[in-house]
């Protein structure tokens, strides 16, 4: 199969490089699992601290018995972002590497997984090289870059038109407010009575919970017909905020009466994965028809009743490879 290594960014290319020299053998993202037996020692949990603390912008203050060695290569933090707001909810060390020639130092690779108030998630992949010296960790090297995923959770919230006339227009700008206007606005399905009755203007909103490649492609469709990838998708316009995408299309139907509608959230993993594998999935599939039932899960958003029937997700779970 085609290789498309010439696209991923540089820190990524040189941490899967370090991941091959490692032991770990890449295709694309499809990543192996940690070694078996690996253990999170005490010397990796500080250095994946540092690496953290390095990717918010900070230095190593925080980190007790972690330093930087002089002329260490670092390329971690990330232009235009900082993790803000982001908590990390969990490390998997991928590697951990002891030289026999030199007892003293260690390399590693792992990942962060980070997620903020509102559900939006983040992957991060890195790779650090250090030794022990006097008593501390001196970080020699270390890579970091995004994981984008390649199945991102998708979240549909419809909104009357009338709420979305009175807009500010800053809100655009603003991708934390913008999704709390979404689901303050929303028509909730799941209370009785609250679905409009009649055909009425909307706007519909599908968001990705997960951040995604800037070449990946999300195509939001509206449709009669359930099944498929198809539908029309002409008027959707789109948003793309630090790699989390917003989907809004407008349109005139009756969200309680037939003909019922499909909207179809199709996304395409960009050119961080193989050519191979950039088939576009059917990522989200959500209906107006009370018929359908609901997946088990409905809401993670917000710490709010979920304004969304969502029936169908592909597949179950986060969507990483």
């Amino acid at each position: 199969m085609e290789r498309h290594t010439e696209r991923y960014s540089t820190p990524l290319i040189l941490i899967l490089v370090a991941l091959v020299l490692t032991g770990c053998v890449t295709q694309g993202y499809s990543l192996p699992k940690p070694v078996a037996g690996i253990v999170r020692t005490s010397d990796s949990v500080a250095v994946e601290a540092a690496v953290e603390n390095l990717l918010r912008g900070g230095d190593l203050d925080r980190v007790p018995g972690v330093k930087l060695a002089p002329g260490a290569r670092i390329s971690v933090s990330e232009t235009g972002f900082d993790y803000a707001g982001f908590a990390m909810t969990k490390g998997r060390l991928l590697r951990y590497h002891s030289p026999a020639k030199d007892q003293a130092a260690r390399t590693i690779a792992g990942e962060l997984n980070f997620e903020d108030q509102l559900g939006r998630r983040t992957t991060v992949l890195y790779y650090a090289a250090y030794r022990f010296a006097g008593g501390e960790i001196e970080i020699g090297e270390a890579n970091a870059a995004p994981l984008y995923s390649v199945f991102p959770e998708a979240s549909m919230f419809v909104v009357p038109s009338e709420a979305v006339v009175n807009l500010a227009g800053n809100l655009l700008q603003t991708h934390t407010a913008l999704i709390r206007f979404m689901a303050k606005n929303a028509v909730t399905w799941m209370t009785p009575g609250s679905v409009p009755t009649g055909t009425r203007d909307y706007v519909v909103f599908v968001f990705l919970a997960d951040r995604v490649s800037p070449s990946a492609e999300l195509q939001v469709k509206i449709s009669a017909v359930r099944g498929g990838t198809g539908g029309f998708g002409k008027a959707t316009r789109y948003l793309d905020v630090k790699g989390w995408r917003i989907a809004i299309l407008t349109g005139q139907f009756a969200l309680s009466d037939e003909p019922y509608l499909y909207v179809k959230a199709v996304f395409s993993p960009g050119a961080e994965i193989d050519f191979g594998s950039r088939t576009p999935r059917l990522v989200g599939l959500f209906s107006t028809d009370p018929s359908e039932k609901p997946a088990a899960t409905t809401g993670r958003l917000l710490e709010i009743e979920h304004p969304l029937r969502i029936f169908v997700r592909y597949p179950p779970g986060s969507g990483r490879l």
